[in-house]
């Protein structure tokens, strides 16, 4: 049998590092993918309509996360825009960056050993070593003095080096704070009012993957040429999607009747895999949450103004309001009212031995 040889990994065009790697890039945009899907009903539509990075960044400090990963994503769209630069200005900063690093760290160990360390043992040795000298009134004092001495110089032209490295990486690292925001913003405000692609979570998670490290065009390309993530779409999409459709189908602006159109497309919601004999039990948990809190979509309708807001944003405003009712109906008498009026599943049943 002849035996499969394996295929070299393919070099980066032109040889060069990329400045975020696939795996990295993958991981942040599945990442963003959750994030914007659970605050989907408070920033879509601000999103959407976003002309300036200003508008994108109060957009995206509406979110809500205490993970630290998350919140690392955050940051870079949340600071206040300070500095214009370039692609090639911030390569550069972090080129200087990389480099004052590996200054520092070279300064600062020798092989696996810490030299501050090693120096202050020395120095304490020979110090130690001149009281022991002076008491006996050796005749190598003068030595041992001249030993210690020189390690007390050798040790504060280390200290003095040390502050020149920390401060040069100090003052690189505050640069690049500056620089980053205002790029990142500006890439994913020009994506956002270039409109070329659909207005959803994943588009924009594709887009923002690679901010501040590559441009958003850049991002989204890579990222799109990945097989898609399994996250999606995400449950608050799904609903969202379900909402919007419902919305989109009006004859009027009725309560009562966007609710009878939302009831009808989740008594539709196919729970059965196609060709298999199995329970799509995403899309069956999809209709459960409809019924169970069917109190609070009712809610969330009729608290929408939906003669005097925008056509475009209703489904958002719903569904922002919604997951909030959801969130917050934590107490037993919530708990009982809802049961009282779920939205009756029966409807979807169909008649064995008739097709449609």
């Amino acid at each position: 049998m002849p035996v499969r040889l394996l295929r070299k990994p393919k070099k980066n065009p032109g040889g060069r590092r990329l400045p975020i790697d696939n795996d990295t890039l993958w991981d942040n945009r599945d990442q963003w993918i959750g994030l914007l899907s659970h605050a989907w009903g408070d920033i879509g539509w601000p999103l959407r309509n976003a002309i300036t990075p200003e508008r994108v960044r109060r957009a995206l400090a509406s979110i809500e996360t205490t993970a630290s990963r998350e919140q690392a994503l955050l940051e870079p769209f949340l600071r206040p825009c300070t500095t214009q630069s370039t692609p090639s200005e911030i390569r550069s900063t972090r080129r200087k960056l990389e480099a004052a690093r590996k200054r520092e760290n070279d300064l600062v160990y020798r092989g696996y050993e810490l030299r501050e360390q090693s120096l202050n043992e020395r120095m304490r040795e020979s110090k130690e070593a001149l009281k022991t000298a002076r008491r006996a009134q050796v005749d190598e004092l003068e030595r041992v003095r001249g030993e210690h001495l020189r390690r007390v110089k050798e040790w504060v032209a280390f200290r003095g080096k040390l502050k020149e490295r920390r401060d040069e990486r100090s003052a690189l690292e505050s640069t690049l704070k500056e620089q980053e925001p205002l790029y990142a913003l500006y890439e994913l405000t020009e994506f956002i009012r270039a409109k070329r692609h659909a207005h959803s979570p994943l588009t924009l998670a594709r887009a923002m993957a690679g901010l501040p490290y590559i441009g958003a065009w850049q991002s989204y390309r890579r990222c799109a040429g990945r097989p898609e993530t399994l996250l999606w779409p995400t449950f608050p999409i799904r609903i969202f999607e379900i909402v919007a459709k419902a919305w989109k189908d009006r004859r009027d602006r009725s309560s009562e009747s966007f609710l009878n159109r939302i009831a009808k497309r989740v008594r539709a919601i196919p729970t059965a895999v196609e060709r298999k004999k199995e329970i799509d039990h995403h899309a069956a948990a999809l209709q459960r949450h409809f019924s169970v809190n069917w109190r609070y979509m009712k809610q969330a309708v009729e608290a929408t103004d939906l003669t005097g807001a925008h056509p475009e944003s209703v489904p958002y405003l719903v569904l922002g309001d919604f997951v909030k009712r959801v969130a917050n109906a934590t107490s037993t008498t919530e708990r009982v009212l809802a049961a009282t009026e779920r939205l009756d599943l029966a409807l979807s049943m169909r008649p064995k031995g008739k097709s449609r």
